[in-house]
């Protein structure tokens, strides 16, 4: 039966997910201020304020914000707020759907803002509110927001960080963790920066995280680091799902650093004083240092780019869309798909990832050996031996590092791209090249194949290494 006016009789009270502890999320639908804290971000609606208006229209308002604080993310939410509130500005009364200019100029702006408005509608149209819908629907088709080419800047690779930044990036980043104290900001602040680059992380999850979401598992052959991170896309979502994700040993080690000695439910990153980072904090940590390493963000937030950039090197890696959408918590492929479409063929990746292409030369410049050395001239117990792939192979070189000490590194696959390593004139370099060449085939079969995400930056490192050993083998061949 359709009603003439809607009754807002609700009086009982809404609880609304949360991204962390630190929010507030009750909300007493008999109280004239409705108000929640989200993702350390504060949201309210005074009704109080209008009073002015008439009561049947704020029951509308009312009805349809109730609704959607319970379906709806807060994340989705705030934007039915800010429409409600232009709504209420602009004196709508949507029973006589007094559409003017300036309501149709305010929806055309944003997908978004026009998506919640329609949403409005289609709530009434459930609580059986009479209204002429065909009518309407019919009217708001010619505001719909044009649709934008939302992947150009994809195609135009111009997020792209380079790779001789990336590299800047990291060093300055590993600089700053090894020589500060992780008592002081800036540790932090580099630890933010190095989980945003290595996961591509969205600054409300970076903020969501407690120190009882780092996990370590020891054995006795290696320490496996992870985090459980908050997935906030699902607009739908009511709560929250976390998912675990391996973290490489270097960010899993200065992380242990910061947890040790501080309870789980307490938030993983603090600010100077000493409270949960807001998702503008984050952005601006990271802004700031992307800046300071001259990383331009004129264009893009920081963070972006940083997304932008895992998601790029995924797919240059032969990565499928299903992966990069994995990796960045898409809902859909679409994203996914137009790094994919963007990236040489498969050809160039393998030439490349092979050691045949010319694309990493600034690497090399950066990653060299120490002096070559004779066999002889060096004592037996710092010959460097190991296995590479499937087979063992010894006698590559030897370790400068003292004779009482212990590499922690990775033997043969490290040592070509360490200043400690010294080649041997007459090793068998030309076979550790071939070895490598072979695993790498492996990796991008299977990350083609399969796409696991345990090889999103792992083929990446092995083009290092395969670089530097070609580099090697040239310098006994000339």
């Amino acid at each position: 039966m359709r009603i003439s006016e809607y009754i807002f009789q609700r009086t009982d009270v809404i609880k609304t997910s949360q991204i962390s502890d630190d929010d507030y999320n009750i909300i007493n639908l008999k109280s004239d201020n409705w108000v929640f804290i989200y993702a350390g971000i504060k949201y309210s609606i005074n009704w109080y304020s209008y009073k002015d208006h008439e009561k049947k229209i704020t029951d509308l308002y009312k009805g349809f914000l109730a609704n959607r604080l319970e379906t709806k993310s807060p994340a989705t939410v705030k934007t039915d707020i800010s429409v409600v509130r232009t709504l209420l500005k602009l004196r709508f009364n949507p029973y006589l759907f007094n559409y003017g200019t300036e309501l149709s100029n305010y929806f055309k702006k944003s997908k978004e803002n026009f998506n919640s408005f329609k949403m409005f509608f289609k709530w009434m149209k459930t609580q059986n509110v009479e209204l002429d819908y065909r009518s309407v629907f019919k009217r708001l088709k010619y505001d719909k927001p044009g649709v934008k080419n939302s992947f150009g800047h994809i195609a135009m690779r111009e997020f792209e960080i380079k790779k001789s930044d990336q590299i800047r990036l990291i060093k300055f980043l590993y600089s700053t963790l090894e020589t500060c104290k992780k008592d002081k900001l800036e540790f932090t602040e580099a630890l933010i920066v190095l989980s945003s680059f290595e996961l591509g992380i969205r600054p409300i999850q970076t903020i969501s995280l407690n120190v009882g979401d780092f996990k370590v598992i020891k054995n006795m052959e290696a320490v496996f680091y992870s985090l459980d991170i908050v997935n906030v896309k699902k607009s739908n979502d009511q709560q929250h799902i976390r998912k675990r994700r391996a973290i490489s040993s270097k960010l899993g080690f200065f992380l242990e650093l910061l947890v040790t000695g501080k309870d789980s439910n307490e938030p993983l990153f603090k600010t100077k004083k000493r409270k949960r980072f807001t998702s503008p904090g984050i952005s601006k940590v990271i802004n700031c240092c992307l800046k300071e390493m001259l990383i331009d963000t004129s264009k893009f937030e920081g963070n972006t780019i940083l997304r932008h950039s895992l998601a790029q090197t995924l797919a240059d890696q032969g990565s499928p869309a299903e992966v990069i959408a994995e990796a960045l918590g898409h809902n859909s492929t679409v994203a996914g798909r137009a790094y994919v479409n963007n990236t040489p063929n498969i050809a160039e990746i393998k030439s490349r990832a092979l050691g045949k292409s010319d694309r990493f030369k600034e690497i090399i410049e950066i990653l060299q050996t120490g002096r070559p050395k004779k066999k002889e001239n060096v004592p037996e117990d710092r010959w460097i031996s190991g296995v590479v792939g499937t087979g063992y192979i010894g006698g590559i070189g030897g370790c400068g590092l003292p004779s009482h000490s212990s590499c922690p590194k990775n033997p043969v696959y490290s040592c070509y791209t360490c200043q400690k390593f010294h080649p041997f004139e007459n090793g068998p370099h030309t076979e550790v090249l071939k070895e490598l060449q072979n695993e790498v085939q492996i990796f991008i079969d299977n990350s083609t194949d399969s796409g696991d995400l345990k090889f999103n930056r792992t083929l990446e490192q092995l083009e290092m290494v395969i670089e530097s050993v070609a580099k090697t083998v040239n310098l006994f061949n000339k």
